[in-house]
């Protein structure tokens, strides 16, 4: 998902590597640019697959109403399928997110990523520090997916690149 805001604009386009540039959602309720755009009908968005860019880095660009509004750099790494299907693994991570505390990350693939269960949800019984195969599965993933690593975009008034979310646009 690449998102951001911009306060006024007819159609707000992104350009994702040598793909043809896609025309992104706009005008979502964002109540974090009320005070800079007078409303807060400014979000857009845009739902990606990153596995059709391919392993490696790809120029990201943003137009709003064709004038540049930023450019990063993404640094794609894939699982080697645009959609990762027969799969099945969990994984034991320990003292994560405090010393004391283990979560464990299933891979799931109607989302196509690894989801974050408590440990309480699970019973975590023959389970170590690395994936473990479910019964039935093949093959079992040997690591998690990495996702896109996103480098900052230069900070605009009209373009939100803190770190808050990981679903934002050059965040």
């Amino acid at each position: 998902m690449l998102s951001g805001w911009v306060c006024e604009a007819e159609t707000v386009e992104i350009r994702l590597g040598p793909l043809a540039p896609q025309v992104a959602g706009y005008g979502t309720e964002r109540l974090d640019t009320q005070e800079v755009c007078g409303d807060t009908d400014n979000g857009f968005g845009l739902l990606f697959n990153w596995n059709l860019l391919g392993a490696g880095e790809h120029v990201v660009v943003a137009r709003v109403d064709g004038e540049e509004l930023g450019r990063t750099t993404v640094r794609v790494t894939t699982l080697g399928a645009e959609f990762l299907r027969g799969v099945a693994g969990k994984c034991t991570v320990a003292d994560f997110p405090m010393t004391g505390e283990t979560v464990t990350l299933e891979w799931q693939q109607n989302s196509q990523n690894f989801v974050i269960r408590i440990s309480s949800e699970w019973d975590n019984s023959g389970a170590d520090a690395g994936c473990v195969r479910k019964p039935n599965a093949t093959p079992a993933l040997a690591h998690p997916a990495k996702r896109p690593e996103y480098s900052p975009l230069s900070r605009q008034r009209r373009l939100d690149t803190s770190p808050a979310s990981h679903s934002r646009y050059g965040a």
